[in-house]
């Protein structure tokens, strides 16, 4: 009990961005996570989630890929690989290559992803449809125009039909659909 104390401590000083106390409070009950739970355990892996996310938010790619490559790697082993939080592992690591500029990393990542969601919801799910839109952005984020066109609508398309045009992920990527066709 006192450790969950300890960790909403810790998100308390990120939100602060007094990082150096939420870092070391962190550390500490990961520490403490892997000696009494181990690496796999489910409070494990969501500490190293969070301390992912705490390193992105900094705009710390690199440490926050340090984290999200031991999640991934719990969640293949306690889930198996085919598994939808596996794919969006595949995403939390994509996005940081692409706060890298590992473009193509990242496209390969997120072609993972895509496949694991694809096999485990079928071709029209609101995933598939982040998905799309996360290749559209890289593709407009590398001025390749056309793809991410294709891209954006394939998302719309999805988004239109489950969600509806008036919901938020559909309206910010049309939004982004439109930034595309302005710079074209």
């Amino acid at each position: 009990e006192s450790l969950k104390m300890t960790v909403n401590l810790a998100m308390a000083y990120h939100q602060l961005e007094d990082y150096q106390r939420s870092d070391s409070l962190y550390d500490f009950v990961y520490a403490k996570y892997l000696d009494k739970l181990g690496p796999s355990n489910d409070y494990t892996v969501g500490l190293l989630y969070n301390m992912a996310n705490a390193k992105l938010s900094q705009g710390l790619p690199k440490e926050g890929i340090d984290y999200l490559e031991k999640v991934l790697e719990a969640d293949i082993q306690n889930l198996g690989a085919e598994h939808p939080y596996v794919a969006g592992d595949y995403l939390s690591i994509g996005d940081a290559n692409e706060m890298m500029g590992k473009y193509e990393e990242a496209l390969s990542l997120y072609d993972k992803s895509l496949k694991i969601y694809k096999k485990a919801f079928g071709e029209k799910h609101r995933r598939i449809g982040q998905v799309y839109a996360l290749i559209g952005k890289l593709y407009h984020n590398t001025a390749n125009y056309k793809k991410s066109l294709d891209y954006y609508n394939s998302s719309l398309e999805i988004y239109e039909e489950l969600l509806g045009t008036t919901h938020k992920e559909y309206l910010k990527t049309l939004e982004a659909k439109k930034e595309v066709e302005a710079a074209m």
